[in-house]
C-alpha cells in the first residue's frame, strides 16, 4: 500500500515486512470423504426440497441434478461437528453512545458427527443445535 511504501522510505533501517509462502491446502478428514461417497448412490429430497434423507455426513449431492440439490450441499457442507465462538455487538445510538453486549455462541452438528446414520438423524430431525450465552454487561449476563 502506499503507506506502507512510505514507512520504507521513512526508516529504511528500521522497517521491515515479513512475507511468507502462502499455502491454501485444504482436506476433511477421512469418513467425510467415505460418507459422501455412500450418499452419492443413496440421499434424496423429501416434501418438495424441505428436507433430506438417506445421508449423514458431508454433502449430500456430490454431483448436485437440481438447485434445491446444490442449496442442501450448502447448508449440509462439512464444518466439523463443533464450533465455538466469542463475538459481540455494539449499536451505537444517534448521540454516538452505545452499550457492548458480549456472547458467546456454541453450535453443535449432528449431522457431521462421525458415525451418524440416516436412521439417527431422522429420529430426531434436527440439523444443527444452537446456545448463545450473554456475558456481558452485567444486567445481561447469562441471558
Amino acid at each position: 500500500t502506499p503507506g506502507q511504501v512510505k514507512l520504507f522510505e521513512t526508516y529504511p533501517e528500521t522497517f521491515k515486512m515479513d512475507v511468507y509462502q502462502t499455502r491454501r491446502s485444504a482436506s476433511y478428514p477421512s469418513h467425510v470423504y467415505d460418507a459422501v461417497k455412500v450418499n452419492s448412490t443413496r440421499a434424496e429430497l423429501v416434501e418438495g426440497g424441505n428436507g433430506i434423507k438417506n445421508t449423514s455426513v458431508g454433502i449430500p449431492f456430490p454431483i448436485p441434478a437440481t438447485g434445491l440439490e446444490a442449496i442442501w450441499n450448502h447448508i449440509l457442507r462439512y464444518r466439523g461437528e463443533a464450533m465455538v465462538r466469542q463475538g459481540g455487538q455494539a449499536a451505537p445510538t444517534a448521540s454516538g453512545n452505545y452499550t457492548f453486549v458480549g456472547f458467546v455462541d456454541q453450535l453443535l452438528i449432528p449431522y457431521s458427527v462421525e458415525g451418524t446414520t440416516p436412521s439417527d438423524l431422522e429420529k430426531t430431525n434436527i440439523l444443527f443445535k444452537f446456545k448463545q450465552k450473554v456475558t456481558e454487561p452485567a444486567r445481561l449476563a447469562g441471558t
